[in-house]
């Protein structure tokens, strides 16, 4: 499966790649679109795990920086902090407050900006929406830190959460601190910039609307791996978690 995920992303920035060097001349008339950007923002979480009622949401910020490989294509990475919560229901009395981190690289694709070779002072305010337009995916590494409160009924293996020894039916002893491999990251949102020209000299300001799909390796990332009675797995999906966020972008044309 991951072999299959890194053949069709590298397929797909290839493709991207050459129909951009054959069909789309860049905006500064070089062989290339040379601009960096760096983009801050913060926004909600919301968790999708064991716990029958995913309940309230979580808080993150992130910082992201990006270069233009070619005209409506980036590569980049980004960091992340936040929180991932979910509260006690009468059905199920887990609930949880957890803290990570993670970090990710990835490619974004700006498809009608990549088609559109007018400058932005020549588009409406309805076509600056639609260029700005884009989907990206890429890969990350997410670290996990389970609060003491994290509801644990040690008679309950469905409580139980990552093991912290072999035996964990005996020993009834669990990790604080969880990795998971972020597998893929998916985004999709809009870059909407507030000048209405691009110069070769000086950068502009953009608002980003972002949504973001994070889907972990393993069943790690809520802190609660349930097990039935006799040890075995209960056979739960692996965890994953969104991220909608507002972010402010500054692209620096080079």
């Amino acid at each position: 499966m991951i072999k299959l995920y890194f053949s069709l992303l590298f397929l797909f920035l290839v493709t991207a790649m050459s129909y951009g060097q054959f069909k789309c001349p860049p905006i500064f008339g070089n062989n290339t679109v040379r601009e960096f950007h760096l983009t801050g923002g913060g926004g909600l979480t919301h968790l999708y795990g064991d716990i029958d009622k995913p309940g309230t949401v979580g808080f993150g910020v992130y910082g992201r920086a990006d270069l233009t490989i070619i005209k409506g294509l980036t590569f980049g990475g980004e960091g992340q902090i936040g929180s991932l919560e979910a509260v006690a229901s009468i059905k199920d009395p887990r609930q949880l407050y957890t803290n990570y981190f993670n970090i990710g690289a990835g490619i974004t694709l700006y498809p009608f900006e990549m088609l559109d070779q007018r400058r932005l002072h020549k588009l409406t305010f309805s076509q600056k929406v639609v260029r700005g337009l884009y989907a990206g995916i890429g890969v990350g590494y997410m670290r996990n830190y389970h609060r003491a409160n994290n509801y644990r009924d040690l008679n309950n293996p469905g409580t139980f959460g990552p093991p912290a020894t072999n035996n964990v039916l005996v020993d009834r002893k669990f990790k604080e601190r969880t990795s998971s491999l972020l597998l893929p990251v998916v985004n999709a949102g809009l870059a909407l910039p507030f000048r209405n020209s691009q110069f070769k000299r000086g950068g502009y300001w953009s608002a980003i609307l972002n949504a973001q799909l994070n889907f972990s390796n393993n069943d790690d990332t809520d802190g609660y791996v349930p097990l039935k009675p006799d040890g075995t797995s209960l056979g739960k999906s692996n965890d994953y978690y969104s991220f909608y966020s507002l972010g402010l972008r500054y692209s620096i044309p080079f």
